[in-house]
C-alpha cells in the first residue's frame, strides 16, 4: 500500500533510487532494493488481479507497475487514480477565465475528492500531504465563491469541508463565517469559531485579531435588535 501510495502521488514516475531513500531508508542499499522488488512483484500481482488482467497475458511493456529503466510509474492506460482526476480538473479550471468551465471544473475536482492520502505514517508523507490538503481546500473554497451567489447553502456546506480539511486554516474559517453571516446563523458561527480556536490550541497558537473582528461583527449584526423597550 506505501508503494501504491508513493507511485500515486509521483504521477510521471520516481526513480529506483528515490523510492528506495524514502520507503526504507536504514536499510543497506542490496536490503533496500530486495525490498523495492518484492513490493513491486507484489503489487503488480494485486493490481493485475484489480484490473482484470489475465496475469498469463501480462507482458513487460504491459503491466500495471511499469520499469522503463531505472525507475516505477503507474500505468495511466490500466489504472485509473482519484487524486489524479483531481489534479486535472484543477488544471482545467486554470486554464480557463469562463465561470461556467471553472464551475463545472471545480465541481468534478469535488465530486472526486475522497480526503486525505492514505496514511500519514509514512516518512516521507509531509510533503504530498501539504498539497494534499491544500488542493483540498482550495477546491472548494474556489466553488463556493463561485456558488455564493446561485446556491448559498451548498456554498456554506463546501467551506465547512474546506474548513474540515484544514481545521487551522484562519482564511477559510472565516468565508466560513462569512457564509453563516449571509443568512445570521450566530450558532453556526459560534461553532467555528469555536472550532477553529480548539484546532488552533492543539498547536499553541490563538486565531487572529482580524478573525476576531469578523466574529464578533457577525455576531452583533446576528442578534436580534428592537427599536425601544417594550411594554
Amino acid at each position: 500500500m506505501e508503494l501504491l501510495t508513493y507511485l500515486a502521488v509521483h504521477r510521471q514516475g520516481a526513480d529506483i533510487a528515490d523510492i528506495e531513500v524514502a520507503m526504507t531508508p536504514d536499510a543497506t542499499p542490496r536490503r533496500a532494493r530486495d525490498r523495492l522488488s518484492t513490493n513491486v512483484a507484489n503489487l503488480r500481482n494485486r493490481l493485475t488481479h484489480a484490473t482484470g488482467l489475465d496475469p498469463s497475458a501480462v507482458s513487460e511493456t504491459f503491466k500495471p507497475v511499469v520499469n522503463p529503466g531505472g525507475r516505477y510509474y503507474l500505468d495511466p492506460a490500466l489504472l485509473d487514480v482519484d487524486w489524479w482526476r483531481v489534479l486535472d480538473a484543477v488544471s482545467r479550471a486554470g486554464a480557463t477565465t469562463d465561470r461556467d468551465a471553472q464551475r463545472a471544473a471545480l465541481d468534478d475536482a469535488v465530486s472526486n475528492w475522497n480526503g486525505l492520502l492514505y496514511d500519514d505514517s509514512f516518512e516521507w508523507m509531509d510533503g504530498p500531504q501539504h498539497r494534499c490538503r491544500q488542493v483540498g481546500v482550495n477546491v472548494h473554497a474556489r466553488l463556493a465563491v463561485l456558488l455564493a451567489d446561485t446556491d448559498p447553502g451548498r456554498a456554506r456546506t463546501l467551506l465547512d469541508t474546506a474548513c474540515d480539511i484544514d481545521p487551522i486554516n484562519e482564511e477559510v474559517a472565516r468565508l466560513a463565517m462569512n457564509a453563516q453571516g449571509v443568512v445570521d446563523d450566530a450558532a453556526a458561527i459560534k461553532a467555528r469559531l469555536a472550532a477553529l480556536s480548539s484546532a488552533l490550541q492543539e498547536i499553541d497558537e490563538e486565531f487572529s485579531d482580524e478573525t476576531h473582528r469578523l466574529a464578533r461583527r457577525l455576531l452583533h449584526k446576528s442578534l436580534p435588535h428592537t427599536d425601544g423597550p417594550s411594554d
